[in-house]
């Protein structure tokens, strides 16, 4: 099972917006996915939405996928560098409210620290003679 998750950055009318979110069930479809479901969370400035794909989906794929389903650019620059680095699990967890409670600010910095571990032990890997 893997989860396809998306922002978007404008709020639509109702009707425009499932318009998107049926196209947005085309193409998993049409690439040969099965969904099993689609949350839909309002934000301030347009919706998260996660899409729930059977599927077991390769990282580098799964950020692939979320760019076709219109994921915000930036954060899909971002997610496909991730991918490249092993670390797109530790990352694509933009819509995670569990950091925003209180407490946990120590597990947010755990996250932020290994995942830095990680990048640096990649680029390490990389360079010559590293």
């Amino acid at each position: 099972m893997s989860v396809a998750k998306v922002d978007v950055d404008i709020k639509l009318k109702p009707e425009a917006f499932k318009l998107w979110v049926e196209s947005r069930k085309w193409i998993i479809q049409g690439l040969g996915y099965r969904l099993e479901k689609v949350n839909v969370k309002e934000t301030e400035h347009g919706y998260h939405v996660w899409f729930k794909i059977y599927e077991t989906i390769p990282d580098d794929a799964l950020a692939v996928l979320q760019f076709l389903l219109g994921d915000d650019q930036k954060r899909c620059q971002y997610n496909f560098l991730r991918a490249e680095a092993n670390v797109f699990k530790q990352f694509n967890a933009l819509f995670n409210n569990k950091y925003k409670k209180p407490g946990n600010a120590i597990t947010l910095k755990k996250l932020i620290i290994d995942t830095l571990d990680h990048v640096i032990d990649y680029v390490r890997s990389h360079i010559k003679g590293g």
